[in-house]
């Protein structure tokens, strides 16, 4: 459950509404409070009743949705009535009888008292009652200080607006306080423009509640948060407390509206999710409802469709929700948006679950009579399919490969759904699992593709070992997937193996397998550190002629890399200069399919000490994978980019990197992340004693050297401008390493340690290893580090030990 909000950064707010309560010179005061919703208004009033209850006020707070609607002054009733049933008799005692008939027909506690009670029935009934109650707060004051608080005055009922607007013109008894809280975009536009007018001027005191800070925010969540994710859900919600704390509880910057925890979010949440729709006719709520259905953006023409209220009871139930700030309408494109996404879940779930089996249904349908994409309609689909549903299950599985890389976790459940109706058919027909041989491909490889993509790699291994596909192209998915879950569980070897074997069996005439399984193959080569093989670069070349862009877009990353590891930067350069040009004109949906290739094309354009460009690669790809929830990918991109990160300098961003790879690290159960993770975080700690022992960061976030530096901080100054391999490959000449045994135990290639010590040495401004040797032994203080790697305790990937 989550519990109470605790009432962080608003000291200054706190401190500066108890002034006005104290500062009784000022004479009766009406502080308006206003802010977005779940800012945290209600809480800070909380707090200040608790300060000054015990100082002696009085406090009266009520809140417009307590009451009816349509109950006049419904507001004042529920904020004053139980203190008036204690101190009725004594207040009527100064009340003239012709106010009191007014104030017990508004306020229950005083009717037993007052025989005649009265009702407002029109404008002029209403004008004395707001001089009634007016009449009544003098004679609350004359018994000492009080604090009126409104809450929700935005939902408030005419008459009680009215008498707002009574009480802003007209003074007041100086002992008395009256907080009167609002969402901004929904208050009555008439009572927004008295709080403005001029004769308002010291008489009313305005505060907006805005954002929390990050430094605030933080306080409202456990202290041990992984600092990625609370970046994620701190700009998700904008620094709204009340938001920031239901995205936390889901444990997703942004559900779905059937998201698996909705149930107990909106069961335990201190905010009342579901007020939100406080108001709303019968029109309205099937206007929201049957919107909460539909992606976002919700197409208006579709929603007309689905709701079949028709078009201009729909539009009515539209300007329902605007007004209660539910949604927000963009009308170039005519669509709708949910204010926040916890909003459209608690919308979706207000629903029964038989209306929305009902409406799933029905939007299933429209979207097939739009001929919609199958991506479109799989979502209402598999909330409402029916059993032995042939047409249904090939869509569910034709959808599930078509969202395979743009959202694995709803190709998952589509998989396992229509996986589910096929083997319950093949059980009652007791024949095989086809549905009316309509087949779709390979949908036990689908369910273990994006098992795995989910980070479950562990268990998408499992569903491949049990997998027999058909056909040659369905062998040759099953090999390439392997081996793609076998690299991310550090196998690399296992994985350059079995496609060994996989590719003898392979007939020639299949040049479209070939070739993919030649990217794999080059890809396994270089993981282990060693050159791609000639018969392999032959097939990528090949490839280059007639294969879709993003295909030749990996080959060329791969063939580049292996050009600058081979020491030829200037056929390396132009490989990798066609392969980011081809990159940066692939859409995002086409590039997630190949996220390898730009991981591979920021190694290459690294390795050409093209940092830049390279952090822009691995960015972009990490981006998509964030995105896209392929969790299986996130991981490893972040601790590439956080290692590339250290190497520039940049130790802040270089920890984030670090915290995003932990956190998403634990979505993807078997990688061998953690590990590098570890070994990153230990490389960042170590560059933060060093700068700390140089003199602190300046700006930008480089060492600082103080005055008089010693010759060691001047040779640590320039060490730390190598990259992580770099420094790996310093440490093992310091340990007197040949080019050809850094070779071996980094498992990179002669020519790639050549290469790399040619970069060191500009870097460092120096012409051999030798010096190399003595600046790492200089800036050591001792011989530990030559010791170490004389020793063999040589870091692996990834590590930088110094």
């Amino acid at each position: 459950m989550i519990g109470p909000f605790p009432l962080v950064g608003r000291a200054a707010e706190l401190a500066w509404l108890e002034g006005i309560c104290e500062n009784k010179s000022d004479g009766a005061r009406i502080v308006e409070i206003s802010g977005e919703p779940w800012m945290g208004k209600t809480r800070l009033l909380s707090e200040l009743k608790e300060r000054v209850s015990g100082r002696g006020w009085t406090v009266a707070s009520g809140a417009a949705d307590s009451l009816p609607p349509d109950l006049p002054f419904s507001v004042f009733t529920d904020a004053l009535d139980d203190l008036l049933a204690v101190r009725g008799a004594s207040v009527m005692e100064r009340i003239a009888p012709s106010h009191a008939r007014w104030l017990a027909g508004i306020f229950p506690s005083l009717a037993a008292g007052v025989p005649e009670a009265a009702v407002p029935a029109d404008a002029s009934d209403v004008h004395h009652a707001c001089r009634a109650v007016q009449t009544l707060l003098q004679a609350l004051d004359a018994t000492g200080p009080l604090l009126l608080i409104l809450d929700d005055v935005h939902w408030a009922d005419d008459a009680s607006l009215y008498l707002l607007r009574h009480l802003l013109r007209h003074s007041m008894a100086a002992n008395t306080v009256i907080a009167v809280v609002h969402r901004p975009r929904q208050l009555n536009a008439r009572l927004r423009k008295d709080f403005g007018e001029p004769w308002s001027t010291g008489h009313v005191h305005h505060l907006d509640l805005t954002a929390l800070s990050e430094r605030e925010a933080a306080a409202l969540l456990p202290g041990d948060i992984n600092e990625y994710r609370f970046d994620v859900l701190y700009h998700a919600s904008g620094g709204n407390p009340g938001l920031l704390r239901a995205l936390a509880a889901l444990d997703d910057p942004a559900p779905e509206p059937h998201h698996e925890k909705a149930a107990a979010l909106l069961a335990n949440a201190p905010i009342n999710l579901l007020r939100e729709f406080r108001g709303l006719s019968a029109v309205g709520r099937v206007t929201l409802k049957s919107a909460a259905l539909l992606p976002e953006p919700v197409d208006t023409g579709l929603l007309v469709e689905v709701t079949r209220l028709g078009m201009i009871e729909t539009w009515t139930g539209i300007d329902e929700l605007l007004n209660l700030d539910v949604v927000e309408l963009d009308e170039s494109t005519r669509t709708l948006r949910f204010r926040n996404p916890v909003v459209r879940l608690a919308a979706y779930q207000s629903a029964g679950a038989g209306w929305r089996l009902g409406m799933h249904a029905h939007t299933a349908d429209a979207l097939n009579r739009r001929k919609s994409p199958v991506w479109a309609i799989a979502p209402h689909l598999v909330k409402s399919i029916r059993a032995g549903e042939a047409s249904g299950v090939r869509l569910l599985l034709d959808a599930a490969w078509t969202r395979l890389w743009q959202r694995p976790d709803q190709a998952l459940q589509w998989a396992e759904t229509a996986l589910s109706i096929k083997k319950q058919v093949a059980q009652e027909d007791k024949g095989p699992a086809g549905v009316n041989g309509d087949e779709a491909p390979e949908p036990e490889l689908l369910r273990a593709a994006a098992t795995a993509l989910t980070g479950r790699l562990f268990e998408g291994l499992t569903l491949l070992a049990a997998h027999r596909p058909a056909t040659l192209k369905g062998r040759c998915a099953a090999a390439l997937w392997r081996a793609r879950i076998l690299h991310l569980l550090g196998r690399h070897d296992e994985a350059l193996d079995d496609l060994r074997r996989f590719s003898a069996t392979v007939p020639d005439s299949a040049v479209e397998e070939h070739l993919e399984l030649a990217i794999a193959r080059a890809t396994a080569t270089l993981e282990i550190g060693g050159p791609v093989d000639p018969t392999d670069k032959e097939i990528l070349r090949e490839g280059r002629a007639w294969a879709g862009q993003a295909v030749v877009t990996h080959l060329l990353a791969l063939l580049g890399l292996d050009e600058a590891a081979r020491g030829d930067p200037e056929a390396a350069g132009k490989l990798v200069d066609e392969a980011q040009q081809l990159a940066s004109e692939l859409p995002d949906d086409a590039a997630a399919g190949r996220l390898e290739s730009l991981y591979w094309l920021g190694k290459a354009l690294s390795l050409l000490d093209r940092d830049k460009c390279a952090l822009a690669q691995l960015e972009r790809a990490l981006t998509m994978a964030e995105q896209r929830r392929l969790h299986a990918l996130e991981p490893r991109l972040a601790v590439e980019l956080g290692e590339l990160l250290l190497g520039s300098g940049d130790l802040a961003q270089a920890a984030y990197r670090a915290s995003h790879a932990e956190y998403a690290a634990r979505h993807s159960t078997g990688a061998s992340q953690p590990a590098a993770v570890t070994r990153l975080r230990q490389q960042i700690a170590r560059h933060d004693r060093r700068l700390a022992s140089a003199g602190g960061d300046d700006d930008l976030g480089h060492a600082a050297a103080p005055e008089n530096r010693p010759p060691e901080s001047e040779d640590q100054a320039e060490l730390d401008q190598l990259s992580t391999r770099e420094m790996q490959i310093a440490l093992l000449v310091s340990g007197g390493s040949t080019n050809r045994q850094i070779a071996r135990s980094l498992g990179l290639s002669h020519k790639t340690v050549e290469t790399y010590l040619a970069r060191m040495f500009k870097k460092l401004s120096v012409y051999s290893r030798a010096q190399v040797a003595a600046m790492v032994g200089r800036s050591s203080g001792s011989d530990t580090g030559t010791a170490q790697a004389q020793s063999g305790e040589v870091p692996t990937f990834g590590e930088q030990a110094i």
